[in-house]
């Protein structure tokens, strides 16, 4: 009986996930093959001409959009704003409600039909002569891309490189190539490239709601929102304030302006920016400020203080126009420098306007209107539990606020209160200028504030949020030997600036450390600040009347929020991603061995494509790669060459077998046409599978779901590409309840295989030796085979 280890219960409890640095040795005949091949100056050339080309790739969607959208009118516009009117007159109406929402889908629907029209302008006008298959906004993400690009910046100097290469003497030249050309087969090189930019042209998510980062979405949900909103206020102030200053400023008409058709002139950056001119006024280069309409608003309200109107709304920039700051993956040192520029703008810029306005409302908090303002659940579940003693206390008594209009609710089943997802700070206020008990309702270190105390819980509250947000720009505390230092955002700015403009910047780990407490720091901010975003899944929510502290000009909370994610939390991530990768060469770039494919993948079925396969011999692991034109020298055709010479030594071959996408590949493979005559569904299954009633959502039904489960196990056991896995975690389908994903995971677990087949070392040899086969010895420098053979050391090869 094999004795357990005193550590057996503690090992094979969770999976973890390292990444593993190794080196490929070329051996026998393969550094020879590499040389004559010139692999790694082809390879090079690709990875420089990818270099050169990424910027005209963001040219060209910058110039595609514009040409789109160009002149364009929108059909229906006075049909939407009606409909916006009928709801915004009862906001609890679904039925106005999702009428809006229909059109606002339609409206989006016909941006994107803007692009394939245009699209398709190319293919059979402008570019007529590159013979275009495809005739929809698909051209910009397939191969053809670079003929598109070749027409139109092929002539441009930049768009060249010079390689040198050797004349019919044998002597050197330098040449210079199209970076456009010889991309056939490698579109791959872009491929997270195009995945970012095909959500542009997108209309919707797969909620059938707009998204962030839509160009559809910008221009409807967002932008055309604050254009009705506009023209609606317009009408409501133009008796009270006088604007023919600005009619003067700009020789316009405001009538002319504030009607819909003036619109679909503000689809692009040129027609937003002369929109948001008339709205904030401009500042000039000699320093003179240009009065817009929102100065004259603010001159009228400081002037009757007794009357609360809010401001118009500035349109947000157009997405991948030339105001956008739009970063990709960082890859070198040189990029992020650029980068960390880009960013410190955009926090600098950020972080003020969330300063000054959140300041500007806990000073004169009797000048908003609180029941505009809202914070999220999420921040008042967090608020309640980080700022007081009495977390249920605070609950209930919001509760009790909250009630009599039927917002909120009370499960006495688990004791606790339900919340709408966003709540109006007006009940806040409510809520605690209602409390009363003995005792320090706040945490304790609030009380120590001179005058804390004698205010109301209401005015407590206001100062305990602007204490907690200067912290995150300001806070002192006590190192390990007892000094004070600063911290946060203010002095971590200031070293921050001072890395980034000294010269030459040198990354190391004293410097990622400078970047990331300044990057933590802005993070920490747009995270307090995000408490007032009324968005899910990233999409403001029309439906919430807002106060000026969201529309104010310059400092109103859509200043800040506008793009902040994008700018902000997007770009952190990517700064992240490259510092906390290892040490990366310049002299390094990827390596294709003339398959743009090249080891994408170790499925059997897979090897030929791919041109790789794993090989083990003498606890040693091995790498081939197969050349162009020999990529089937391991089918099993060759069985019995693989034998010859097999007593003199062997290699033993990977035979890797994977069930890769199983929410794909069960309808691919069981509802193809070849799939419905092999596994004969029946009309019940078709039905549950055509009208996804397996899938969360309106026709969703866990019976349905259990039926669709049951024949994709029958097909797990009849079709032969999955008979070879055992499918252990599989569980009874009864016990699949919440999503048909469950199902899916299980299945995942067991849905690989390794085998592995002897080859004789004679076949491996004179493949190589014939220029067929690159064999590389995979070396870790962890591994000591040497030592291990002694007993000295054991490891795991």
């Amino acid at each position: 009986m094999k004795q357990s280890s005193a550590f057996s219960k503690f090992t094979n409890q969770y999976s973890l996930s390292k990444t593993l640095r190794f080196e490929l040795k070329p051996i026998r005949n393969t550094q020879k093959m590499l040389d004559d091949a010139g692999i790694f100056a082809k390879d090079e050339l690709i990875q420089k001409k990818y270099e050169k080309t990424k910027p005209y790739f963001a040219k060209l969607h910058r110039e595609f959009i514009n040409e789109a959208l160009n002149g364009v009118a929108l059909i229906g516009l006075e049909e939407h704003f009606q409909l916006l009117k009928e709801w915004q007159k009862d906001r609890k109406n679904n039925v106005a409600k999702t009428a809006y929402e229909t059109s606002v889908q339609r409206l989006r629907k016909e941006i994107v039909k803007l692009f394939d029209s245009k699209a398709k302008d190319w293919v059979n006008g402008q570019y007529i002569e590159l013979k275009l298959k495809n005739k929809t906004i698909e051209i910009l993400f397939e191969e053809a891309v670079f003929g598109l690009l070749k027409a139109r910046y092929g002539e441009e100097k930049e768009s060249f490189i010079e390689i040198e290469k050797l004349d019919k003497e044998g002597k050197s030249e330098t040449k210079e190539i199209s970076i456009f050309d010889s991309w056939k087969g490698f579109v791959g090189y872009f491929d997270k490239f195009f995945q970012t930019r095909k959500n542009f042209y997108k209309s919707e998510s797969e909620n059938g709601k707009g998204k962030s980062g839509q160009i559809s979405t910008r221009i409807i949900d967002q932008n055309l929102k604050r254009f009705c909103d506009n023209l609606m206020f317009f009408e409501s102030v133009k008796e009270k304030v006088s604007f023919d200053e600005i009619e003067k400023t700009f020789d316009i008409t405001l009538s002319q302006i504030f009607s819909l058709n003036f619109y679909n002139n503000c689809f692009l950056q040129d027609g937003i920016d002369y929109y948001n001119k008339i709205i904030g006024g401009e500042t000039l280069q000699n320093g003179e400020k240009i009065k817009g309409l929102n100065e004259l608003i603010n001159q009228y309200r400081q002037n009757n203080k007794d009357q609360k109107i809010s401001f118009f709304k500035l349109l947000d920039k157009q997405i991948l126009s030339e105001k956008t700051v739009f970063i990709d993956e960082i890859k070198n040192d040189t990029e992020l420098l650029d980068a960390l520029h880009k960013f410190a703008k955009i926090a600098e810029e950020k972080t003020t306007i969330a300063k000054n306005l959140f300041f500007d409302f806990v000073t004169n908090n009797d000048q908003y209107a609180l029941s505009q303002i809202y914070i999220s659940r999420e921040a008042f579940n967090t608020i309640s539990n980080k700022w007081t003693n009495e977390t249920e206390t605070f609950a209930r008594y919001l509760y009790e606020a909250m009630k009599s209009e039927k917002l909120a609710k009370y499960d006495k089943q688990d004791n606790s209160y339900k919340f709408p997802d966003f709540i109006a700070l007006s009940y806040v206020n409510i809520a605690l200028k209602s409390e009363n008990f003995d005792g320090h309702f706040w945490k304790e270190k609030y009380y120590e504030v001179v005058g804390f105390d004698k205010k109301n819980k209401w005015d407590q509250f206001l100062l305990i949020f602007l204490y907690e947000f200067q912290s995150l720009f300001d806070r002192t505390v006590k190192d390990e030997d007892g000094n004070k230092k600063q911290v946060e955002y203010n002095i971590f700015s200031q070293n921050f600036r001072e890395l980034i403009e000294k010269e030459p910047f040198v990354l190391s780990q004293e410097t990622k450390v400078t970047i990331k407490e300044f990057a933590d720091s802005v993070l920490t901010i747009y995270q307090m600040a995000k408490y007032f975003a009324v968005e899910k899944k990233r999409a403001w929510l029309a439906e919430y009347e807002l106060d000026s502290f969201y529309t104010k000009p310059d400092t109103g909370y859509l200043q800040f929020y506008d793009d902040a994610y994008e700018n902000i939390v997007q770009v952190y991530n990517k700064l992240r991603n490259y510092l906390t990768k290892k040490p990366y060469s310049e002299q390094k770039w990827k390596l294709n061995f003339g398959n743009p494919t090249l080891a994408d993948g170790w499925d059997k079925n897979k090897e030929s494509d791919n041109s790789a396969v794993l090989l083990r011999k003498n606890r040693k692991y091995f790498l081939g790669l197969m050349t162009k034109g020999h990529n089937k020298i391991f089918d099993n055709r060759f069985e019995e060459n693989f034998l010859e010479g097999i007593k003199n030594g062997k290699y033993e071959k990977v035979v890797y077998k994977f069930f890769p996408d199983q929410a794909k590949m069960f309808p691919k493979v069981c509802f193809s046409a070849k799939g419905l005559e092999f596994f004969e569904p029946s009309e019940d299954v078709i039905r549950i599978y055509k009208n996804a009633e397996f899938k969360k959502g309106e026709t969703f039904s866990v019976g349905s779901m259990h039926r669709l489960i049951d024949f994709y196990k029958d097909c797990l056991a009849k079709y032969e590409g999955w008979k070879l896995y055992s499918f252990k975690h599989l569980k009874p389908t009864n016990e699949y309840q919440d999503n048909i994903g469950e199902f899916f995971r299980d299945v995942a677990e067991d849905g690989y295989k390794v085998d592995f087949q002897d080859i004789s070392g004679k076949y491996i040899q004179e493949r190589n030796e014939k220029g067929e086969l690159y064999l590389f010895e995979i070396h870790n420098k962890d591994w000591n085979l040497d030592k291990a053979k002694d007993g000295k050391l054991k490891t795991t090869a």
